[in-house]
């Protein structure tokens, strides 16, 4: 049909007729054609109402509502006429929806992609940004409004407007209004895929390094609760060798001069010349997500695969075996 893509997300959309429509009121047919649909080779067959006119948000949900009385099969509303509040308020009800192959909306599938919004271009996260959609992705403030973000990262209602901002920039389907209030929300995409979708405007959140002599601040930063980072939790993600020789653990900025502090004389950091016993990393923003597996061992707990991921990246292109322990960090970090 017309109006109906070949290819999303490169991969052929075939659909055919399908006697649905006889299962449901007359009047629905006045208003959409469904057609039965397959995308790539995935196995769940789904509905395509492609809408005769221009579709409403109220017809695309009465429609959605019918079938799913008679059918198991999930709606896909379909139509070049779909603007971006209808989109949104679809989104916002789990509806899914084609306008064309750059706007798709199948959260049943795990897929969903928009462009990036006229006017505002997307970017570089910044650290408090980057801070919540990690834990977006992880599941951890998925379905936060803007008030519980501002709360959980502990930041004003002013810099989450802005956040958001960015994160619409990215991908406009992770945020909707309802009630009236701003929430963000996973629409329905897979770790794997939402991490691909963010993963270009990823920051190091390392600032800054601290070089120290000897292992006497580890009570002071085991209290502070600095996390494993670095090669020194790469390992446990990976197959990649254990280094013993130097211990590396990241802290919140805003917590080293207290850390400092109650480590006193204990604190003290390497000549130029000289090889540390322990690097402390700066982030950028606070950390939020843990693996205990290394506690026993270390006596702290590591960074959380998706977190670290975002530290390592970048790391090791050049060492094939240091880019193959990236890699299976990353898929730890999808699976988790």
């Amino acid at each position: 049909m017309e109006n109906v893509p070949r290819y999303l997300f490169s991969m052929p959309l075939e659909i055919e007729a399908d006697n649905v429509v006889n299962k449901i009121p007359r009047r629905f047919s006045e208003e959409f054609q469904l057609m039965a649909a397959n995308l790539g080779d995935s196995i769940q067959e789904f509905l395509i109402a492609v809408a005769i006119g221009r579709p409403t948000v109220l017809s695309s949900r009465s429609l959605v509502r019918a079938v799913a009385k008679v059918d198991p099969r999930r709606v896909a509303v379909c139509s070049p006429y779909l603007d971006s509040g209808i989109m949104r308020a679809l989104a916002s009800e789990r509806i899914a929806y084609i306008k064309d192959a750059n706007n798709v909306f199948l959260p049943f599938l795990g897929l969903a992609a928009s462009p990036t919004l006229e006017g505002r271009a997307a970017k570089q996260m910044s650290p408090h940004t980057q801070r919540i959609v990690l834990n977006l992705i992880a599941g951890r403030w998925d379905g936060l409004t803007a008030g519980e973000l501002a709360k959980a990262a502990s930041v004003s209602r002013s810099t989450i407007t802005n956040c958001l901002a960015e994160i619409e920039a990215i991908l406009p389907s992770s945020l909707s209004t309802e009630w009236k209030r701003r929430v963000l929300r996973n629409p329905g995409m897979s770790k794997d895929r939402i991490l691909e979708v963010f993963e270009p405007y990823l920051i190091s959140p390392v600032k800054e390094r601290k070089l120290l002599k000897g292992k006497d601040s580890l009570e002071a930063l085991q209290h502070a609760g600095a996390l494993l980072s670095g090669e020194s939790a790469l390992p446990y993600y990976s197959d990649l060798a254990h280094d013993a020789s130097v211990l590396r653990v990241a802290v919140y900025r805003k917590k080293l001069t207290q850390i400092k502090e109650k480590a006193g004389s204990r604190w003290v950091e390497t000549e130029w010349f000289e090889v540390p016993d322990i690097i402390v990393e700066e982030w950028a923003y606070d950390l939020d997500g843990f693996n205990a597996a290394s506690k026993a061992s270390t006596g702290f707990c590591s960074i959380d695969a998706l977190g670290l991921y975002a530290e390592m990246r970048d790391e090791g292109k050049n060492d094939v075996r240091f880019a193959d322990a990236v890699a299976q960090l990353r898929e730890a970090a999808c699976q988790q």
